[in-house]
């Protein structure tokens, strides 16, 4: 109390104390409310608004209150509070307590301390006492409680305090409060309500502020609610099911929780965080469990739970714009960063990153640069069937760190220990921390499960009215044992005993009783399935093994799971049967309630004991998975055929063969494509080459060609899978197994040109496959004889097309109108590259034989070239992982094929880099310049290995021959020269030659490759030292590459 303190010479009370300590609340309340509207959480702002105003009306009145308070009693209370703050910014049910507490209590502080500053002084006789024990009561309960917080907090880490903030909360400062309000009944005419109104409309103003600049950048919401981003719609943790999904049982995987959590609070803590385990060892659950605490902590930004039996889960397509969409409800101003969000999605995964991560991450940001935490988990990336991109996309996610954002973003990862991932984690190994389930210690495990055990069968004695003592400790220890590690076992047997068709008694014996089964596998399934015979006579037997066999052997092969009534309708069975069989094996498989949700596997390791080989003899419904893949192939080709409910010419009933796809009402998409036809359509030549069926001509297969290909192409140009259907038509030909005569293989390849040529056209327009493109076909076409008939017969050709394909597969337009200076074929058929005056080197697939849009290269997080400087030429690298380019800026780039990502840039020529080849060996890179200069670099090191000076004015195009050990170039003015590169390659130093070995004036050469029969010289196409074609100048190519096939392919300006 300032009435029993003097201020001594010596120690003069002065402002800056609590000056600082109340600007230090005032400025983290500010930013705190910015970060909490910029995640859309409106639940704490009163508390934020009461601290406000006690802090502004202490801070008007400063010099009174420290003549008044030379102690520091003030100073040190609000101190606390900033503490409080600071320390629970993370956390936001805690923070939420602590801002009503602290609310109350900067309340109390401030009203306390106006009081003894304004009144108390000048308080008459009559008050003054009572005045006094109000207010000494009341500093009392605020030093106690100060004093509380900060034992608390020294005697560990603040995470002491959140524990304890709720507790706090609800004794100690309703202690405080019921004091102060019986204290202050007789003190209420003192307080000055206009003041305070004042202060509230400051408040108030301040936090308007961060209102309005925030609802500017979030004002994009309308735009972005337009966007149609392909998402998965089942793929967050807490998405739509019937049954829920496990997570951790309390108690449980305690340390390792612990462990996670402290990762996630960690501000200088790794980026990645990879928890690793074997198949059945609970990654799921435990992703589940990290995702619900990230969530009710408020800070989890998005989930996504790969299933590799789920097509939208299956692949890494949607898996960024799923978690964009995610993300934009947590963080809406992550829309002012995002251009094109829907075409975006559609590019490869280093351009999805840069444009639905990287770039808009880029807009939040709070005002004075305070950061803050959010997480991503994603789980089971071993269930991602292009493990490539997620190689790739492990090396991306770490640079989010370097991102000049507020948000310190963290990514919770899962797999099982697989080759191709643990390579990809490598490849960061500086930037994730991990933990391996199976390598916990097994005491833990054992400890864990029986916790598990002990819930779940107290549950179950409750449910089944079973007596307490069962099934003893005895039976509880066995089980662990027979568990530990899988998480899985534990919960499978759970299932199998709340599943009122089985006794639990009779299940426990019948999984203890399977000793000698030396897979725990076996142990938990063989039991379930033998159940569904078991007592039946020979004949009721034998049907049931069949049927299970034919419902579950489906349900474990199905590339997408089917809901009852379409796998029904598939696999030909009763809709009675089928439910019969599924509901039977409701332990093992995922049965949802609506009978319109797809039947899944519980766990996938059902999926590998029912296929395993080795459980055949003693698996009485095991199935051969080549023959249940054939059988579900000529399911598919039944359905596609079948006279109701299967293809026929114009089965969505358009109005026009223009209608385009675009506008399509899919709101009726299953009555027009019942699920099972979708199904079929997709996926029939895929158990066709997974069954290792074999062609012939006149077989149902090409029956059904000659019958259906249009009327499929048309269906799946409806569906959106047409790019897939030249994939499709290259694995059909390679079942034909040597039939290269044959009348299907004449069909087959006449119907992969009939494809490429018509592919774009058919996509956007799916009845054009009866106008455009049988009116255009060539007149020897198989496809437009075998379908004359669905031909539109309304056009009037003025021209008659030719009566063969010819030699041209496909043209394509390029954004660009410009040239094509730089072009080459990957060597193992299966890209193009090129590149325009833009500078935009892009990758061509090949593999499907049509020209369709790969990839567009780009630097680490930014499109190509942005300084307009444009690329000459490109060359890959021979095992088709690099690609080479030569720029305008002087400079040569090295790029990854499969990423898309920049690994290096050569540096050292003084113009522009006019042509660049890779050696056939691998082991260099050679650049031609502008300068003169020709340069040689190590492809592994980067390093210059030589520089070769050409006195002829610079090379304009160069070729390594197939030995690697010769350089050849021409110039401008047509020189070829030819220089030994094999000697200079061999030293120790780089060094500079100046001796070609041969130079004579010949004129255009492409490239020298002796085993090759095609060239072009002098503007003759030779095929064996023979003119066979004549490009006129005008077609004359400026660059060109020959195949090791001899295919000639060329760009002109």
């Amino acid at each position: 109390m300032s009435s029993s303190t003097n201020a001594t010479d010596n120690n003069e009370p002065t402002s800056s104390g609590l000056e600082d300590v109340l600007d230090k609340v005032i400025e983290t309340v500010k930013t705190q409310s910015e970060i909490w509207k910029l995640k859309s959480d409106t639940r704490i702002s009163e508390g934020a608004r009461t601290i406000l105003n006690a802090a502004l009306a202490l801070q008007s009145n400063i010099s009174a209150l420290v003549a008044s308070d030379p102690t520091g009693h003030a100073s040190s209370a609000w101190a606390v509070i900033s503490l409080g703050l600071t320390i629970t910014q993370n956390y936001r049910e805690q923070q939420e307590v602590w801002l009503q507490s602290s609310g109350f209590l900067s309340d109390t502080i401030s009203r306390a301390s106006l009081i003894e500053a304004r009144f108390y002084q000048d308080a008459g006789s009559e008050t003054k006492e009572a005045m006094k024990g109000a207010l000494i009561q009341t500093y009392l309960n605020i030093l106690r409680y100060s004093a509380e917080v900060m034992r608390i907090y020294r005697s560990g880490t603040s995470k002491k305090i959140l524990k304890t903030i709720s507790e706090m909360g609800n004794v100690s400062l309703k202690s405080i409060q019921t004091s102060i309000e019986d204290k202050w009944a007789k003190l209420k005419e003192w307080v000055d309500i206009e003041r305070d109104l004042n202060y509230n409309i400051k408040a108030n103003t301040i936090l308007a502020r961060v209102d309005e600049v925030l609802a500017e950048l979030q004002g994009m919401r309308t735009e972005m609610d337009l966007l149609n981003l392909p998402v998965a719609a089942n793929a967050s943790f807490d998405s739509y099911s019937s049954k829920p999904e496990p997570e951790c049982l309390a108690g449980t995987r305690v340390d390792l929780l612990q462990t996670i959590s402290d990762w996630t609070d960690d501000p200088h803590g790794k980026p990645l965080f990879w928890l690793n385990g074997m198949a059945g060892t609970g990654k799921s659950t435990i992703s589940r469990t990290v995702a619900r605490m990230m969530h009710e902590r408020g800070i989890l930004a998005g989930s996504f739970f790969f299933q590799r039996n789920e097509s939208d889960r299956s692949s890494s397509a949607k898996l960024l714009p799923t978690l964009l969409s995610q993300m934009v409800r947590v963080l809406p101003q992550l829309k002012a960063g995002l251009r094109d969000a829907a075409g975006s999605a559609k590019a490869a995964i280093p351009i999805q990153f840069d444009k639905l991560l990287s770039n808009p991450l880029q807009y939040v940001k709070t005002s004075n640069g305070q950061s803050f935490s959010i997480v991503v988990v994603i789980d089971a990336l071993d269930e991602c069937s292009d493990t490539e991109n997620i190689q790739n996309l492990l090396v991306l996610l770490p640079r989010l760190k370097d991102v000049a954002s507020s948000v310190n973003i963290k990514f919770f990862l899962t797999s099982r220990p697989e080759v191709p991932i643990q390579v990809g984690f490598e490849d960061v190994s500086n930037d994730h921390q991990y933990a391996v389930l199976h390598e916990i210690n097994q005491s833990v495990v054992e400890h864990d499960m029986a916790l598990f055990f002990d819930h779940t069968l107290e549950n179950l004695r409750r449910k089944r009215k079973l007596d307490k003592s069962w099934p003893g400790e005895d039976s509880i220890n066995k089980l662990v044992e027979l568990a530990v590690p899988l998480f899985i076992f534990a919960a499978t047997i759970n299932r199998l005993f709340l599943d009122y068709r089985f006794d639990p008694i009779e299940s426990l014996d019948n999984i203890l009783g399977h000793q000698d089964e030396q897979s725990k596998l076996a142990r938990i399934y063989l039991p379930v399935l033998d159940k569904q015979v078991q007592g039946l006579m020979d004949k009721q037997k034998s049907q049931i093994i069949r049927e299970t066999q034919d419902v579950v052997g489906a349900i474990v092969i199905l590339q997408d799971p089917l809901a009852i009534p379409p796998l029904a309708e598939l696999i030909q069975l009763s809709l009675t049967s089928v439910q019969t069989r599924v509901q039977s094996l409701a332990s093992v498989l995922s049965v949802p309630a609506d009978a319109s949700q797809p039947v899944k596997l519980f766990h996938k390791s059902f999926q590998e004991f029912f296929l395993d080989p080795a459980t055949k003899h003693k698996n009485q419904f095991w199935v051969d998975e080549g023959e249940v893949n054939r059988k579900l192939a000529f399911d598919c080709i039944r359905v596609m055929e079948r006279p109701r409910g299967g293809l026929r010419k114009n089965i969505y009933d358009l109005d026009s063969y223009g209608f385009m796809r675009q506008d399509i009402d899919y709101t009726i998409l299953q009555e027009k494509i019942p699920f099972e036809l979708q199904y079929a359509c997709r996926y029939w030549v895929h158990h066709l080459r997974r069954g290792g069926v074999t062609l012939s001509s006149e077989d149902m297969i090409h029956n059904f060609l000659k019958q259906q290909f249009l009327h499929w192409l048309e269906a799946m140009s409806i569906l959106g899978y047409m790019p897939e259907t030249i994939r499709i038509v290259n694995t059909l030909q390679s079942l034909l197994k040597g039939q290269a005569e044959s009348n299907i293989a004449g069909f087959l390849r006449d119907a992969k040109r009939f494809l490429v040529k018509n592919l774009h056209n058919a996509e956007k327009a799916p009845l054009q496959l009866y106008a455009s493109a049988l009116n255009f076909a060539p007149r020897k076409s198989i496809i437009k004889s075998t379908f004359d008939k669905e031909r539109i017969e309304c056009i009037s050709r003025l021209s008659v097309p030719g009566s063969d394909w010819g030699p041209i597969l496909q043209t394509i337009k390029t954004d660009s109108w410009q040239s094509l200076p730089g072009i080459a074929v990957s060597p193992d058929g299966v890209l193009i590259a090129t590149t325009s005056d833009k500078g935009e080197p892009s990758l061509w697939s090949l593999a499907s034989g049509s020209l369709q849009p790969q990839q567009v290269l780009a630097p680490q997080t930014g499109p190509i070239n942005t300084d307009g400087s444009a690329l000459t030429s490109v060359a890959f690298s021979p095992d088709s992982q690099y690609l080479v380019s030569g720029c305008m800026d002087f400079t040569v780039k090295l790029f990854s094929v499969d990423s898309g990502i920049l690994q290096h840039i050569f540096e050292g020529h003084t113009q522009p880099v006019l042509s660049v080849a890779y050696s056939p060996d691998g082991k260099f890179i050679a650049s031609a310049s502008a300068d003169g200069n020709m340069r040689l670099w190590s492809a592994s090191s980067h390093t210059l290995l030589a520089t070769l000076q050409d006195r002829f004015f610079g090379s304009y195009t160069m070729s390594i021959t197939s030995d690697s050990k010769r350089l050849v170039t021409i110039a401008h003015d047509g020189i070829i020269t030819v220089w030994d590169v094999s000697y200079l390659l061999t030293q120790d130093v780089p060094i500079t030659s100046q001796e070609p070995i041969k130079s004579e004036h010949i004129g255009n050469v492409s490239s020298i490759v002796p085993q090759n029969q095609l060239e072009l010289t002098d503007g003759w196409v030779e095929w064996k030292g023979d003119k066979i074609l004549w490009i006129p100048p005008e077609y004359q190519p400026e660059d060109m590459i020959v195949t090791t096939d001899d295919l000639l392919i060329i760009g002109n300006w």
